[in-house]
C-alpha cells in the first residue's frame, strides 16, 4: 500500500474548533495537512481556523459550520470535503457536548442533549 505524504492529504476533524479537536487540528496543521474543523458554532471554528493558519503563515485549516445530530448535514459535510479537496484522507470523530449542569444536577433535557450528541456518532457508523 502506498501512502501520500501528509503535505498532500485532507483531514475532518470534528469539534476542530476547541480543546482536544483544536490540538488535534493544530498537530494536523503542523505536519502540512490541510484541515476542515467543524463543529456547531461557526464562529468559533472561524476563529480557531483564523488563528492557526496566521500561525502556520498559509491556509491550512477550513472551518465548517455543522451539526453532527443531522445525518443531512453530516453528509453535506462529508460532500463539501470531497467537493473542494478532491479526497478526505483522515477523519478525526472527536464531536463532543457537555452541559454546565452537575452529575447530581442535571436535568433531563441535559443529559439528552449530551447523549444524542454522544451517542449518536457511533449509531451512525
Amino acid at each position: 500500500m502506498r501512502t501520500k505524504p501528509l503535505s498532500d492529504q485532507v483531514a475532518l476533524v470534528t469539534g476542530g474548533g476547541t480543546g482536544i479537536g483544536r490540538a488535534f487540528t493544530e498537530a494536523l496543521g503542523v505536519a502540512g495537512v490541510k484541515v476542515v474543523i467543524a463543529s456547531r458554532r461557526e464562529e468559533v471554528v472561524s476563529h480557531t481556523a483564523h488563528e492557526l493558519n496566521l500561525k502556520f503563515g498559509a491556509e491550512r485549516v477550513l472551518p465548517y459550520a455543522f451539526d453532527i445530530r443531522e445525518r443531512r448535514q453530516i453528509n453535506a459535510l462529508v460532500g463539501h470535503v470531497i467537493e473542494q479537496h478532491g479526497t478526505l484522507d483522515i477523519l478525526v470523530n472527536n464531536s463532543g457536548l457537555a452541559v454546565p449542569e452537575t452529575v447530581d444536577q442535571i436535568t433531563e433535557t441535559g443529559w439528552d442533549k449530551v447523549i444524542t450528541t454522544q451517542v449518536w456518532q457511533f449509531l451512525r457508523r
